[in-house]
């Protein structure tokens, strides 16, 4: 699966508008963002690629954007391998539970609001992933949680009917796991607040602590630190009082981050600079290779083999070879060049293996 923006369209199929070719052709078969086109390959072309499919057995245009989104799924994993052999993640992902599920009694809560308060350690890259609730209230009820950052007046994300039994810690897993970038740009030096709250009308929380108590550091710490909160007007609330209640609420949170976004400069959906940037076209040529070789390989591999196929069997396979070992000089060309530092997901490793280990 390909979540990085920067690759779509990173290559096109044809400029080719010859008629013979209309059959399922896509409306953006000759969109490409690097000027590259896989049928204009060394040793591929339509004519060739036609012809080695027989009439009624399958579409060539198919069979060429699915060799085009494979090779960027093979390139994200390979190039990413490659990276990792000489690098190491910052920080130790957490998965877990923000939030303690023990309680002794209920808090009465004062104020029309109370929830929690998020302040990332701001690390370009990292990523909060909300995957659930866990209601703990005096009561048995329904509400709702609104999630709320410092940046914008209304609600990021609406959580509606988070379920509570009296006295119990009721889980409430989310159907659509909640992602909260811990860095945004231009709210750094620790200004960066996310707020998880609600309206405790008629019910209260159970007293249960955001801190486990133990004589360590949690191992969420190193990621972000949280709080309770409670307050009156919505738009106050980064000057709502805190304490070291979660105010009846526990977040099972995965924090990671997306070491993926250095492809693209740091960001997913940063552009790609292929005049001037030559780690950029590099990647383009290198997505091309792949998806040649896929694309024979697929050819190859079916019963959708003709006379023309059959006689220049030898000569596929040589290219397919050739496209193989194309990819792979540009893989290491390129995770030796990319710009490690275009997000703070990796530091240096002490890594003594040999690239041509995962290349194989």
């Amino acid at each position: 699966m390909n979540d990085l923006n920067c690759l779509n369209n990173i290559i096109g199929l044809s400029q080719n508008e010859c008629v013979c070719y209309d059959d399922g052709r896509p409306v953006d078969f000759d969109k490409s963002n690097s000027g590259l086109y896989l049928d204009e390959l060394e040793g591929l072309n339509l004519r060739t690629l036609a012809s080695d499919v027989e009439c009624g057995e399958g579409n060539i245009w198919l069979k060429m954007e699915k060799a085009i989104t494979n090779a960027i799924n093979n390139f994200r994993t390979d190039l990413l391998s490659s990276i990792m052999l000489t690098q190491r993640n910052a920080r130790k992902p957490f998965q877990g539970i923000i939030g303690q599920l023990k309680f002794k009694t209920f808090n009465t809560i004062p104020t029309t609001w109370t929830g929690l308060r998020i302040n990332p350690r701001e690390y370009k890259g990292s990523v909060l992933t909300i995957k659930g609730i866990t209601a703990l209230m005096d009561s048995t009820v329904v509400f709702d949680v609104f999630i709320y950052d410092n940046i914008s007046p209304t609600p990021l994300h609406s959580i509606l009917n988070v379920n509570a039994t009296t006295g119990t810690a009721t889980k409430n897993p989310l159907t659509n796991p909640i992602d909260l970038p811990l860095y945004v740009e231009g709210y750094d030096d620790d200004s960066l607040q996310y707020f998880v709250v609600y309206q405790p009308s008629g019910f209260n929380p159970l007293d249960n602590k955001i801190s486990c108590g133990c004589r360590r550091t949690e191992n969420f710490e190193s990621w972000l630190t949280i709080e309770g909160i409670q307050g009156d007007v919505i738009a106050d609330r980064e000057d709502w009082n805190s304490n070291g209640f979660a105010n009846g609420l526990a977040l099972d949170v995965t924090t990671k981050c997306n070491v993926a976004e250095i492809i693209c400069g740091g960001d997913s959906n940063d552009s790609l600079d292929f005049e001037n940037d030559g780690v950029a076209l590099s990647m383009a040529y290198a997505i091309r290779f792949k998806a040649g070789e896929i694309l024979i390989e697929d050819i190859l591999a079916s019963g959708e083999i003709n006379r023309f196929t059959m006689l220049d069997k030898e000569r596929l396979w040589g290219k397919r070879n050739h496209y193989r070992t194309e990819f792979r000089t540009r893989i290491v060309y390129i995770s030796d060049t990319i710009d490690i530092d275009s997000n703070d997901c990796l530091v240096c490793g002490d890594k003594r293996i040999n690239r041509s280990s995962i290349l194989t």
